[in-house]
């Protein structure tokens, strides 16, 4: 193996654990690579949602009770939007 395939290799095994998280294993760390996820662009409605609550003053409270209302594992874009839909009706 040349310099440069060595290299290459490395650089090819750092990229794909760059999603990799370690967790506890049964004989020690283990190390768990995560499949990255493409950042998609905020919808036109989140977007909207998002610069109303900025304007309000009120962001954080109406994203927590957004989040309440949707739980943990709801989607960001969700959450703004329920949130502007509750800071305009509350």
């Amino acid at each position: 193996m040349t310099v440069e395939e060595r290299e290459a290799a490395i650089a090819a095994v750092r990229e794909a654990l760059g999603g990799a998280h370690v967790r506890r294993g049964e004989k020690g760390p283990a190390r768990v690579l995560r499949p990255r996820q493409i950042a998609e662009e905020p919808s036109p409605a989140a977007q909207a949602a998002r610069a109303y609550l900025n304007s309000r003053g009120d962001y954080f409270e109406w994203m927590a009770a957004a989040r309440d209302k949707l739980g943990e594992k709801a989607v960001r874009d969700e959450v703004v939007v329920l949130a502007a839909e509750l800071a305009r009706t509350g």
